[in-house]
């Protein structure tokens, strides 16, 4: 929802994750598009034989891959996984239980800088050169980038004295992400180097992120004064923690040709 008609803009995004399901249901998608896009996706749900439909569950999974606008030696990849899973659990009409459990991963093997590849020649080694004349590019193999989120949640929803509900969360998630890049550093020649030397780069970098939340609300109606009305009341604990490695030294110096040709 956006909001606002002057100034700055505002607005907020609810997201809802998909829940189970009474009656059985199945998808079943495929996406295609420029660039090498594909992108295939399954979703089923519906309640669990032999439970009496008490116990209600639902799995999605995707799988997506993408390549770059521009034409490569090695060929580079954006790669999009999700895994989910939800279960609802009637222990009574009015009281049930939901766990939620969520995996995703993103993986990225490209190049640095103009986005072009490095190659080998007879006698010596050539790197592949922006237009701009300035940057040097990566080999893709050397560049690789991956982000993982994990989540999980479980909910305890209770109705109590027809008018007041009760419901206890506890999330908890943990994200993660590594960053590997080696590429050649130039112009050739410059920071003192031989007229056909360029700095060979390496930056590894490792994060892990980690956060529990728990949230305990009761709300309801009431009447008074011949209307009704409606409160809630909540309470919530949060923790977070974080850890963080960083490396980036100059590898070693390489020699290279003469000759530079412009990027893809």
């Amino acid at each position: 929802m956006v909001y606002g008609v002057t100034g700055s803009f505002g607005g907020e995004i609810n997201q809802i994750l998909k829940a189970p399901t009474d009656t059985l249901l199945g998808n079943v998608g495929f996406e295609f598009g420029d660039f090498d896009r594909q992108r295939v996706e399954a979703d089923v749900a519906g309640p669990i034989p032999g439970t009496s439909d008490k116990l209600r569950g639902r799995l999605v999974g995707t799988y997506g891959d993408a390549g770059l606008f521009q034409n490569t030696v090695v060929d580079t990849n954006d790669i999009d996984k999700l895994f989910y899973g939800t279960v609802t659990y009637d222990f009574s009409a009015s009281t049930n239980v939901n766990l939620h459990s969520c995996g995703k991963t993103a993986i990225s093997i490209r190049l640095t800088a103009a986005r072009c590849c490095s190659m080998q020649t007879t006698g010596c080694r050539f790197l592949a050169r922006s237009r701009s004349g300035g940057f040097y590019c990566g080999d893709p193999k050397q560049n690789h980038a991956t982000l993982t989120n994990d989540f999980g949640m479980v909910t305890l929803r209770a109705q109590t004295l027809e008018r007041l509900a009760v419901r206890g969360q506890v999330a908890a998630s943990k994200t993660e992400r590594f960053l590997r890049y080696v590429y050649a550093f130039g112009p050739a020649g410059a920071f003192d180097l031989a007229d056909s030397e360029v700095y060979l780069l390496s930056y590894v970098e490792d994060t892990e992120d980690e956060s529990l939340t728990s949230t305990l609300s009761l709300g309801g109606d009431f009447e008074l004064a011949n209307r009704t009305h409606q409160f809630l009341a909540a309470l919530e604990y949060q923790t977070e923690s974080s850890r963080r490695r960083t490396t980036s030294a100059p590898a070693s110096v390489i020699s290279t040709c003469s000759k530079m040709a412009a990027g893809a």
